[in-house]
């Protein structure tokens, strides 16, 4: 087999498994893009609200205003995306502890 022959077969397997693996973790992607999404727009929110609070009053010092309103935005906004997320970790769970199990009882092939 030439080289440029073994490129092809070996892009055509790449691309088969990416497609395999982007079409099994679809759900999981997709439930990571809807928390994603609004929690990370608003921490940039919070940034930029930080950000004109330290312009209009220099003399404050950012870091000990900054640090706990960006904790306190961040765990709140965790923890209304918690029941969107619940399902999705339960079920990994659940394929990860089945798959375990499987695996302790190894292999049924003779």
């Amino acid at each position: 087999m030439n080289p440029r022959a073994r490129l092809r077969a070996w892009e055509g397997l790449v691309a088969a498994t990416t497609c395999t693996v982007v079409a099994a973790l679809m759900p999981e992607l997709w439930m990571f893009l809807l928390v994603l999404v609004p929690v990370g727009f608003a921490m940039i929110l919070v940034q930029l609200v930080m950000a004109m609070v330290a312009r209009s009053t220099p003399t404050l010092n950012l870091f000990a205003v900054g640090l706990p309103a960006t904790l306190l935005a961040g765990l709140v906004l965790l923890a209304m995306a918690a029941p969107v997320m619940a399902d999705s970790i339960a079920n990994a769970l659940k394929a990860g502890l089945d798959m375990s199990q499987t695996l302790s009882q190894g292999s049924t092939h003779g």
